[in-house]
């Protein structure tokens, strides 16, 4: 399956907050992971907003993978301001402890989905929570990667 047109729209890493660019899965690369896990939003936001585009996405890049979309397995339990306009470190301090995953995770090897990769912090931070659940594999795949520390 050819998939050069998602290629150019998503950029995939092996470690969250390092770019490494799209990667054609049918010419011997790195296998698909088992799930899309969206970066979850606090209910909060995501009733004044109605809708996650991290979900919107995966919606779309996930049938065309043959990829599930996990929407249920973590979620976010704090409300935190925005990241935008935050410095690195404060980004780090703002999303600390904001997520949380089930305990019975069957998934081992998955991809984080977000819209916009800034300074890795809220990728860093889920990556954190899933491989205390037992996930091997973290890769972050996002839409736009921003220049270090750009909102």
């Amino acid at each position: 399956m050819g998939l050069r047109a998602q290629d150019n729209v998503l950029q995939r890493s092996g470690n969250a907050g390092t770019e490494q660019g799209g990667r054609n899965y049918d010419q011997g690369h790195a296998p698909l992971p088992q799930a899309l896990i969206p970066l979850p939003l606090h209910p909060g936001r995501l009733a004044a907003r109605g809708y996650n585009q991290s979900v919107e996405i995966a919606r779309v890049v996930g049938p065309v993978l043959g990829l599930p979309v996990d929407v249920a397995c973590c979620r976010r339990v704090l409300a935190t301001p925005p990241q935008a306009g935050l410095d690195e470190r404060t980004r780090r301090r703002n999303i600390r402890g904001a997520f949380a995953a089930l305990t019975l995770f069957h998934w081992r090897q998955v991809a984080i989905l977000d819209d916009v990769l800034a300074t890795g912090s809220t990728v860093n931070e889920l990556t954190w929570v899933l491989r205390r659940v037992g996930v091997r594999l973290v890769e972050v795949w996002a839409v736009v990667r921003t220049s270090h520390g750009d909102p």
